[in-house]
C-alpha cells in the first residue's frame, strides 16, 4: 500500500510520541506494595526530510511518499512503482515525480505535479504531469489522454490525444493520433511518420514523412 503526504494539511504529522511516565505502584495480594518500573523515552524515528517539532512530534519537511523501514520513516520526493498502475496500485495522484517500473493500463490514471517516467506503456490509461517520458508508445485505444506542463517524449503513438504545453517528441511513428504542442511537435527517428490523424505546434512540425496513401493522410 501506498501512502503520500503533503505539506498542504494543516500539519503533516509522521509521529506523535507519548511521553514516558514514572510509573504508578502497585500492591501484591498479600498486601505488599510493588514498586513500579520507570518507563524510558523511546526515539523519534527522524529519517530522510522530516524533523522533530515539539519535542514529540515528528513531521515531514517536504512532500512526497512516506517510506518507513521499521527504524526510520523518510519522505521521499519520488514515487517508484515496481510494476504496471492497475488493479493492484489504483489511480495515482502523487505531489512529486513518479517512476512506473511497468505500464499504465487501460481506464487508469496517473497524476503528478512533478516528472513523470514510464518504462513500458500507456495502454488506454490517462497520464498527467510536468514532463512525460514513455519508454514504450502510447496505445490510445481512443481513450485516455498523455498531458504535460512541458514536454512528451514516447516511442510511437497510435490512437493516441497528446498534449503538451513546450514539445511532443515521438521516435518512430504517429498513427491516427490527435497531438497537439505549444510549440515543438518532431517525428523523426527510425521511420519518423505522421499518418491520419490531427496534428498541430505553435511553431514547428518535423517528421521524415507526413501522410501514406495506404494509411491516410494526417490534418496539419
Amino acid at each position: 500500500e501506498i501512502y503520500t503526504l503533503s505539506l498542504h494539511d494543516a500539519l503533516p504529522i509522521l509521529v506523535d510520541r507519548i511521553p514516558y511516565t514514572p510509573g504508578i505502584p502497585g500492591m501484591t495480594v498479600f498486601g505488599s506494595e510493588v514498586k513500579p518500573k520507570a518507563g524510558k523515552m523511546k526515539p523519534l524515528p527522524t529519517g530522510k526530510n522530516t524533523e522533530v517539532k515539539d519535542e514529540n512530534l515528528l513531521i515531514a519537511a517536504m512532500d512526497g511518499q512516506i517510506v518507513d523501514n521499521g527504524s526510520k520513516i523518510n519522505i521521499d520526493p519520488q514515487l517508484s512503482i515496481k510494476d504496471d498502475v492497475g488493479v493492484g496500485t489504483g489511480d495515482i495522484d502523487f505531489v512529486g515525480a513518479v517512476e512506473i517500473n511497468g505500464s499504465v493500463q487501460a481506464g487508469f490514471k496517473v497524476k503528478a505535479t512533478g516528472d513523470i517516467y514510464i518504462k513500458g506503456m500507456v495502454n488506454g490509461g490517462t497520464v498527467t504531469g510536468c514532463n512525460v517520458y514513455i519508454t514504450g508508445g502510447v496505445q490510445g485505444m481512443n481513450r485516455g489522454t498523455i498531458t504535460a506542463e512541458e514536454d512528451v517524449r514516447a516511442n510511437f503513438a497510435e490512437n493516441a490525444t497528446i498534449e503538451a504545453g513546450n514539445a511532443i517528441f515521438i521516435d518512430d511513428v504517429a498513427l491516427h493520433s490527435e497531438l497537439r504542442a505549444g510549440g515543438l511537435l518532431a517525428v523523426e527517428g527510425k521511420r519518423g511518420l505522421i499518418a491520419g490523424g490531427y496534428v498541430a505546434a505553435g511553431k514547428e512540425i518535423r517528421a521524415k514523412t507526413i501522410g501514406n496513401q495506404e494509411i491516410g493522410r494526417a490534418h496539419v
